[in-house]
């Protein structure tokens, strides 16, 4: 039996999922699960979208401005 996961870990892990639950409605590539994720955890946190943001500065990156 495993020891209990900790709060953040148990979130990172429920981010995970909806990420995949999403991928089977969208079709995404397994790459873009993890930025999904990322942007659920960023959210639920209440945290900037810049750290999902993979583009160099000076491009759009997905975020409009």
């Amino acid at each position: 039996m495993s020891a209990p996961l900790s709060p953040h870990a148990e979130l990172r892990r429920q981010c995970l999922q909806w990420a995949f639950q999403t991928r089977e409605f969208t079709d995404k590539p397994h790459t873009d699960v993890l930025d999904v994720a990322k942007g659920y955890y960023a959210f639920v946190m209440g945290q900037s979208w810049a750290w999902v943001d993979q583009a160099p500065r000076g491009t759009s990156g997905g975020q409009e401005r």
